[in-house]
């Protein structure tokens, strides 16, 4: 005798659509996506049978949603859209006995940093200012390294410039502390660190 899962009468479709899976983070999407690929494959093995509307059918819809927020982060692109395409070319390819026109799949708009003021920086503690200037410094020359010869463009140059910006400001409220908290005291150690012409003092 087949196994088969439990049937819902109406499918929760008011909690299982895209919107609902936006609000999670890749990380459980994905994890989600796994277990649904896994729970239906042992549920088969063991014999079971998925039916309209069963627990097994409705998991596969979640999966539809999940995967496909994964997918518009990732490319900005709709996946129904882009499979629907992808079936379209196939069929012409068979028609002409071409080779089917391939799909470009594009990046989502990067999302340009935010510029940050000294009285964000002065809610950290001494070490996590540091650290903040570390991380910003280094996502800048990653990505100013990383582009090689390629030109860069507005979003890019926006984020690496951003990234210099808040690592010198978190730096700033840094030094400011250290010194005294006045400018006329970190001026002073600045004072002590370089000679009129600018040269470092050994």
């Amino acid at each position: 005798m087949k196994k088969t899962n439990k049937q819902t009468e109406e499918l929760p479709t008011a909690t299982i659509d895209q919107a609902h899976f936006e609000k999670f983070a890749n990380g459980p999407l994905l994890l989600k996506c796994f277990e649904v690929v896994k729970d239906a494959t042992e549920f088969v093995d063991e014999g079971g049978t998925i039916l309209h509307a069963d627990d097994t059918y409705v998991s596969f819809i979640e999966a539809y949603w999940a995967l496909k927020v994964l997918f518009q982060r990732e490319t900005g692109l709709d996946a129904k859209l882009i499979a629907e395409k992808r079936i379209e070319n196939l069929r012409a390819a068979l028609f002409s006995g071409g080779e089917p026109e391939p799909i470009v799949l594009g990046s989502p708009k990067v999302e340009r940093l935010v510029l940050l003021e000294e009285p964000y920086f002065n809610q950290f503690d001494n070490l996590t200012l540091a650290a903040m200037s570390y991380n910003d410094t280094d996502e800048a020359h990653d990505q100013f390294s990383g582009s090689g010869d390629t030109p860069l463009d507005a979003d890019a140059t926006w984020n690496i410039s951003a990234s210099i910006l808040n690592a010198n400001t978190a730096l700033r409220v840094l030094v400011l502390r250290l010194s005294g908290g006045t400018l006329n005291d970190m001026a002073q150690i600045v004072a002590h660190i370089s000679n009129p012409k600018g040269e470092a003092i050994h």
